[in-house]
Order: C-alpha cells, then sequence, then structure tokens
C-alpha cells in the first residue's frame, strides 16, 4: 500500500466538520421536514436531512433543531461513510440553550456538548470514554449556527437590511463573528418546480472559506445554497432521491496536488525549490512562512517562489526536559486537549520509559518519534480520526494519529509540542499530511508517520495549533482555504548531495 493512500484521508475529517457547520445553519419558519442533497463541485457527496418543531428542555419551552448529514466517499477504490448529527434548542427568542454535535467516522466517534451552566458556557467533549470540560463566560449576545438564519426569517427576511452575530461553532471549537445581509427576491426553478425565493448571504470575518449564500422560500424553506469558497453546495430534494448515490467521489482526486516530477526517495531531499501559484488572495496567506519555508518573492503576489530548507543534520540543544518556559506563548503546547491528552497516566508513563535515562529534550524527542513510527504498527487508513490515548492502546492509525501520540508524549515530559498540517510530496503529487514539532530552543519538526527527524524539504505547512481547545478549527479552516486553489511546480531539488533540476517550465 503506498504511504500516498494513507495521508489523504486526514483531510476530509477537518472539511466535513466545517461543512456541518455550515448546513446546521440552515433553520425553518415552521414545523418541517427537509432533505438537501450535497454536492462537491457537481458531483453528489452527500445528504442532509433536518427536522424542525417545538421541543422541551428540561421543562422549558423552546425550538428544536436535529439534523443528520450523511456523506459516502472513496478512498482509493474503498467505500466509507461519515455519520454527523446536531441537535440544538433555542429559547423563543431564538437565544441558544443547548447544542450537541456527534461524529462517527470509521468507528472513531467523538460528541461535543454545549451549555450554560452558573453564568458560564460549558464545553464538553467527549472522544472515547475521555471528557474534557472547558469554560468561558457566558456572553448574551452569543447565537449558535443554527440560530443565525432563523432570526432573519423571523424578521420577514426584508431586503437590503444588514445584521451581525457573534457564533460560536461547537464542531468547529471557534467563535465567529457573522454579518448576514438580505438580498432581493426571485424565481427559482429546482427540480421542475419554481420558487420565489430571498438572497440571503452570510460573511465570517477572517475566514471567507465559511461564507456562504443562501435562497430561502417565504415560509423559512431553504432549497439551494453555495457553502464556503471550495465548490460545495446543496438543493432541496425528496427522502428517495437524498438517499440515493451513483458512483462515489475519490478523495484522493480531490486532496491531490500534481507535481511535474516523481519524486522516488523523498525523505533524502533537503531542500526544494518551488514554483506556487494560487487562484485567490496571496502565496503567503495560503502558506506561512517559518523558520524553513521561506518567501523568495513576494508574499502579497498570487506567484511566488517558496523555498524549504530541512533542519541541521545535527541540531545543537542543551535544553533538559521538562523545559524551562521563557514565555507563556509556549504553555499552551504543554497542556492537555481533547485529542493530545499530556496528563493521561498511559501517556506519561510510555514517555517517561520511552526516553529512560535520556535527559536531552531533543535527543529524547528523537527517541519519542522513532518509537512511535514502531508502534503504530497498522499503519492503515481504517481510523478516523483517533485521540493520543486511543492510538496508544490500539497501535493503529495513520498521519493523525502518529502526530497527535508524538505531540502528547513530548508535552507529558515538559516538551512544547504543537501538530502541524500541510501538504507532503509523495510520488508524483502533495498530498494533505501531518506531523509535530517541538520546541528545543526553537520549533523544529519530525514526522513520526515517515520516522523522520530530520524533515525532509518536501513538506509545506499550511496550518499549525494556536491554541488547547480548538484544533480542528483551525485546520479545518486552513484546508479549506487551500482546496483546489494551490498549484505547484518543483524547480529544483537536493536530493543525496545532488541538486536536480526537472525538465520542463
Amino acid at each position: 500500500m503506498r504511504i500516498s493512500s494513507r495521508i489523504s484521508r486526514m483531510f476530509f475529517q477537518w472539511v466535513l466538520s466545517s461543512l456541518v457547520f455550515l448546513l446546521t445553519i440552515l433553520a425553518f419558519s415552521q414545523s418541517s421536514d427537509n432533505w438537501m442533497n450535497v454536492f462537491l463541485n457537481g458531483e453528489k457527496i452527500a445528504y442532509y436531512h433536518e427536522t424542525r418543531g417545538p421541543g422541551d428542555l428540561n421543562g422549558q419551552p423552546s425550538l428544536r433543531l436535529e439534523s443528520e448529514m450523511v456523506t459516502k466517499l472513496s478512498r482509493f477504490g474503498i467505500n466509507f461513510e461519515v455519520h454527523q448529527k446536531s441537535l440544538v434548542y433555542l429559547d423563543k427568542n431564538n437565544k441558544p440553550l443547548y447544542s450537541r454535535y456527534e461524529e462517527n467516522m470509521l468507528g472513531s466517534e467523538r460528541t461535543v456538548s454545549v451549555y450554560r451552566k452558573d453564568g458560564q458556557m460549558v464545553v464538553e467533549t467527549v472522544i472515547g470514554d475521555a471528557t474534557t470540560l472547558s469554560k468561558q463566560d457566558w456572553d448574551p449576545a452569543l447565537q449558535f449556527d443554527a440560530s443565525v438564519l432563523e432570526s432573519l426569517i423571523q424578521d420577514k427576511l426584508p431586503a437590503g437590511k444588514e445584521y451581525r452575530f457573534s457564533v460560536y461553532s461547537a464542531e468547529l471549537g471557534k467563535r465567529f463573528d457573522v454579518t448576514a445581509k438580505v438580498g432581493k427576491s426571485q424565481k427559482m426553478g429546482l427540480g421542475g418546480i419554481w420558487y420565489e425565493a430571498t438572497q440571503v448571504k452570510l460573511n465570517y470575518q477572517g475566514a471567507d472559506e465559511l461564507s456562504a449564500e443562501y435562497f430561502v422560500t417565504s415560509d423559512g424553506t431553504v432549497i439551494k445554497a453555495t457553502l464556503g469558497t471550495f465548490g460545495m453546495s446543496m438543493e432541496k430534494t425528496h427522502e428517495t432521491d437524498a438517499k440515493s448515490f451513483g458512483t462515489r467521489v475519490e478523495v484522493a482526486d480531490i486532496s491531490r496536488i500534481p507535481l511535474n516530477v516523481n519524486i522516488e526517495e523523498s525523505s533524502q531531499v533537503t531542500y526544494s525549490k518551488l514554483s506556487v501559484t494560487v487562484t485567490e488572495k496571496s502565496v503567503g496567506a495560503m502558506i506561512p512562512a517559518d523558520t524553513y519555508q521561506k518567501w523568495d518573492t513576494s508574499p502579497e503576489a498570487m506567484t511566488g517562489i517558496l523555498v524549504i530548507n530541512s533542519p541541521m543534520e545535527q541540531i545543537k540543544s542543551s535544553l533538559t526536559w521538562p523545559v524551562k518556559l521563557t514565555s507563556r506563548d509556549y504553555s499552551i503546547f504543554t497542556g492537555a486537549s481533547p485529542f493530545i491528552e499530556a496528563n493521561d497516566p498511559s501517556i506519561v508513563s510510555t514517555a517517561r520509559s520511552v526516553a529512560g535515562s535520556e535527559k536531552n529534550a531533543w535527543k529524547a524527542a528523537k527517541l519519542l518519534n522513532q518509537w512511535v513510527h514502531e508502534a503504530i504498527t497498522n499503519k492503515g487508513f481504517d481510523t478516523g480520526f483517533a485521540s493520543a490515548r486511543q492510538t496508544l492502546d490500539s497501535r493503529k492509525g495513520d498521519c493523525t494519529e502518529h502526530s497527535v501520540l508524538m505531540a502528547a508524549l513530548a508535552r507529558s515530559l515538559g516538551i512544547p509540542a504543537k501538530a502541524v498540517v500541510g501538504l507532503a510530496a509523495v510520488d508524483d503529487g502533495f498530498y494533505y499530511h501531518m506531523w509535530t514539532e517541538v520546541w528545543v530552543g526553537e520549533w523544529i519538526p519530525l514526522d513520526p508517520t515517515f520516522n523522520e527527524t530530520r524533515l525532509n524539504a518536501l513538506h509545506i505547512k499550511l496550518a499549525e495549533t494556536k491554541s488547547q481547545e480548538d484544533e480542528l478549527g483551525d485546520f479545518s479552516l486552513q484546508l479549506l482555504k487551500s482546496l483546489k486553489k494551490i498549484k505547484l511546480h518543483l524547480l529544483e531539488y537536493q536530493s543525496n548531495g545532488k541538486t536536480i533540476t526537472p525538465p520542463g517550465k
């Protein structure tokens, strides 16, 4: 089995979480049972079903919105499904009372509940048998994603009016400032039926990839929508058609970025120079610069030259673990999160056993990297997205499981670590991938999936963890931003000490 088949799967886990967030915005002004087909670049990938009606939450009359999305895809010819559910309760003024999100991908389950208790917003995340709680002050102006469109519908969708919302997404673990604008009413034909529908545009500050356009009838039914900036759309249908699928979309075809040369030994590449072209914004907005990947041209342009160097062969660091932190900015990278359970007793004992008597932080990190690579013996892609503890128990997974387990083990020793997502070259293409960085006086990347402590120069970082709680949100937004919007051409590279210039422009 080629490595490329293992590193493409993680992409859709985060993309689908973002999709359900967008789709959960749908709401209807009357009791309803609505079915919709979901398309990616014109090809059907899922169906969406939502019911709406009166509810009761602990004796409080409420509006109950319940939805499900079933996605059916293929990975290298193997069919799989992703099931995601959302349950939201709103009060009579469309204010949030309770939200629950559930997902199941290849047996990996995650549930996120959000509710108010003692004046605080509690976020309860359950992964496997582990529960993580986080709290913050309750914002009276806060909206759940499902209440946004409902507020506009109840206001009768006045043409030209603009609204502002503060929206929290349980799926992505993030808060967004959202602007909504109501357009004009227009006639639309769909499935042989003509509708009078009003355009509604939602814009997400700092997250254009989540912006959406809806067409809503006078009774509050969404009949058509364009979701994000990555070719996602949906249309109203009936149950039989919604549950009918033809040829399944191949994940690898969506996530692969073709390369102009076939790289047989990518692990030996220590330097690369690539021409990068993006279809919107700028190359710098898609691909950030850091110590090892730098822009040789202006990052503000839509085409640029990216230069990547591997870390030095021998990294000199005298830091011992636990690393003494010089800034609070690094403290979040030693703590635990729902997927990186650095405080779990099994994680702690394993890390200490692997490190043994080695106190040098960098040398200990290398030992952990090799151990993770060897300990995960089932390197297939029959896992959805397991946490570090689940992976430690199962010993199976691909790049996501390798990287979160590596990060958890390092953090448990007091070595700051973070997960990184980006692109890695395999054969004749770049695929979405995940690896780990550790702080040993500077951030050094390692790749436990490939067992590299000197990361090869055909890794392109797109995003990294910025907090303990919203890894999935940070990652999925950046991946959505880059989907089908990056073209790469390898200009030259160094392998085994030789500089190679591929033919062609």
